[in-house]
């Protein structure tokens, strides 16, 4: 799928009601897409194996699956940095603020 089907999806056109987000800036979802592409491993192969890969440090895999740097620019953003009218739909209503950061939030 590329930049276009993702804007065309019908989930993201027309099934979800309401001002219903991913909260993705598509600027930094496909520089993450890119970076993914430009690997020399495909970890959907059947071939490559997580377990394998865990005694590795970050820097390693990054280097042997030639994972390209990330820019600065790129990065995720805290909660309290993203600019949530970025992802308003038009006549929508932005949804409340939780007043948890992600990594406060439970897990299951």
């Amino acid at each position: 799928m590329d930049e276009r089907g993702v804007s065309s999806a019908w989930s993201y056109v027309f099934g979800l009601p309401g001002n219903v987000h991913l909260g993705l800036d598509p600027a930094k979802l496909w520089a993450a897409w890119a970076r993914g592409r430009a690997m020399s491993v495909d970890l959907f192969s059947g071939d490559w194996s997580f377990w394998d890969a865990t005694s590795a440090s970050v820097e390693d895999l990054r280097q042997s699956y030639r994972i390209p740097p990330l820019e600065p620019g790129d990065a995720d953003l805290d909660d309290h940095d993203v600019d949530r009218n970025l992802f308003k739909r038009p006549g929508m209503p932005l949804p409340a603020l939780s007043a948890r950061g992600v990594t406060e939030r439970p897990t299951a």
